[in-house]
């Protein structure tokens, strides 16, 4: 998601989606739906922290994602609103990665609601009744581009999928 911005104005990329949003006046975005990320724990963590809390979740690890990752731009945003700051035991870069960890009980993380309630299904895992964080899947072009043909038809093909 951080680099789409990079290769869409460096004519890499004809369009992307990502994660969050660039707000760049070089780029032209339109959200195209909103994911929700669900604080959960899978493994041991599950099963301890069962219907915990704020007041529990904070003292127990959590594994976040890097500095210039959508979801902890977004994450970091509640924790600071909620005047608290996870105990980050472990950081990566990669989804798959946070998602084997959190499911194999190494910590806490906010997942996307669908990974967490596969989490929940397939493996014991928990989510916890905290604030969710909801944050745009967005699909973008570069503002230079708007009349490339190709752009156009990936604007056109673009209406067709998420009109409906």
């Amino acid at each position: 998601s951080w680099r789409a911005a990079k290769y869409l104005l460096g004519d890499e990329l004809d369009g992307a989606y990502y994660y969050g949003r660039f707000e760049d006046s070089k780029l032209r975005e339109r959200t195209v739906r909103k994911v929700r990320l669900v604080a959960c724990a899978g493994g041991a963590m599950a099963r301890k922290l069962k219907g915990a809390g704020w007041d529990r979740l904070i003292r127990h690890p959590w594994i976040q994602t890097l500095e210039y990752c959508p979801f902890k731009v977004a994450c970091q945003g509640l924790f600071q609103s909620l005047g608290i700051e996870p105990v980050t035991v472990m950081s990566t870069d990669s989804e798959d990665a946070l998602k084997e960890m959190v499911f194999n009980g190494k910590g806490i993380a906010y997942l996307r609601e669908d990974v967490a309630k596969e989490l929940k299904e397939e493996a014991g895992g928990e989510i916890f009744d905290v604030q969710p964080v909801d944050l745009p899947l967005s699909f973008g072009v570069a503002a230079s581009r708007l009349n490339d043909p190709l752009v156009e038809a990936l604007q056109e093909a673009m209406d067709s999928i998420w009109s409906g």
